[in-house]
């Protein structure tokens, strides 16, 4: 696996490619340790069972760079901040530009100090190389003492005396893996949505490739890649449309919405902003489409999607004693949302009952995991 990532770098066209690599490796058990100038290799890696993200791999940290960067460490031993890092490492290999991009990957979060102040100290810290570089070549450092070849742990503490600068917050951050990545590595802007986007979507969007054109479904997902654009004819007086991606945990999708549909939605379009969407399937190339009919926010749909829940039974795998427990499940978050036991029999037959008020759940607090370990996974879904 460490290899066939590796392969992926040379091309710049597949970088796609990459990431879904690594998504593999995720999900088949794999650890993939973030970028890290004290521990990675230019190259992918295998160690210990792990597998070391290669330095190359980060935008802009070319084969030159990280392998200076790798070099130094392995004749001077691991960086101690990002002072000793500009001070060691050629300038010419390893430009503040490429320095930047290390930042942003996460890859000198072993320097003692967060990204944001990183950024921050990174001028005086080049500053300070290109001074102490000129000093050693016109001997200047004699005139007073001996100057050891690197700063001495006191020197270094005394330069990390760090302004407070406020860290970088979760979107931020993860904005800017994401620039120099391809992929959020550390976390997911979605993160924090996950339960509404399970508990309200009809679809993921890697299901979309085996439902029918017009299939009509319900997506949450995070709003990217937007372009406004207009028609070559108006329709009841507008041409504004626009184009865009949804990504959710599985994939994404490419979407249009038409003028009539966006007069009444463009508000909603904001780059990285997490919302429900529902449309119809588009089946006019390879990979399938959407066209969107309607925007709305994660709290509109918490209030509007949650028509029922229901839950799937079977006969002969589900036992008594299992309805009972789930019945006293939904009585911990009760609410106004009705309940439906869909049951099949033996001949697969399905036989759909409505739950009495009793048993009405809230659609944002049911313990979704509780009924899925006595169901499975799959088997509760809000309609």
């Amino acid at each position: 696996m460490a290899a066939l990532l590796t392969s992926e770098i040379e091309d710049g066209n597949k970088r796609d490619s990459l990431v879904m690599h690594i998504d593999d490796a995720r999900r088949g058990g794999v650890e993939v340790c973030p970028p890290n100038i004290n521990s990675c290799d230019s190259d992918f890696v295998v160690e210990e069972g792990k597998i070391l993200f290669g330095l190359r791999a980060i935008k802009g940290c070319g084969n030159n760079a990280a392998a200076e960067i790798v070099r130094n460490r392995m004749e001077l031993g691991t960086y101690r901040d990002i002072f000793d890092l500009c001070e060691r490492i050629d300038s010419k290999l390893v430009s503040k530009g490429v320095i930047e991009k290390l930042i942003k990957a996460g890859a000198l979060d072993c320097l003692r100090a967060h990204r944001a102040q990183l950024m921050h100290l990174l001028p005086r810290a080049i500053k300070g190389a290109v001074d102490r570089q000129h000093d050693k070549k016109t001997g200047q450092g004699n005139l007073f003492a001996q100057v050891a070849e690197s700063p001495t742990e006191e020197e270094s503490n005394n330069k990390l005396v760090l302004v407070q600068v406020p860290e970088w917050n979760e979107t931020e951050k993860l904005k800017f893996e994401k620039e120099v990545l391809d992929f959020y590595f550390s976390s997911h802007p979605l993160t924090q949505f996950e339960k509404e986007i399970r508990r309200f979507s009809s679809h993921s969007c890697e299901q979309l490739r085996d439902l029918p054109a017009d299939h009509e479904v319900t997506l949450g997902g995070m709003i990217t890649q937007i372009r406004f654009m207009n028609t070559k004819k108006a329709k009841n007086g507008n041409t504004r449309y626009v184009r865009c991606r949804i990504e959710d945990f599985n994939g994404g999708v490419d979407c249009v919405m038409w003028p009539d549909d966006y007069l009444r939605y463009k508000d909603e379009y904001q780059e990285d902003r997490v919302c429900f969407f529902k449309g119809k399937v588009e089946r006019t190339r390879d990979e399938p489409g959407l066209i969107l009919q309607r925007v709305f926010s994660v709290e509109q749909a918490s209030k509007e999607l949650a028509k029922g829940l229901y839950l799937q039974v079977s006969l002969g795998t589900n036992k008594p004693h299992e309805i009972n427990q789930i019945a006293d499940i939904l009585k911990t978050s009760p609410g106004s949302c009705p309940v439906f036991l869909s049951v099949r029999d033996y001949a697969k037959n399905l036989c759909v009952l409505k739950l009495g008020r009793a048993f009405q759940v809230n659609p944002n607090r049911f313990p979704v995991e509780e009924l899925e370990e006595i169901l499975g996974q799959g088997n509760v879904k809000l309609s």
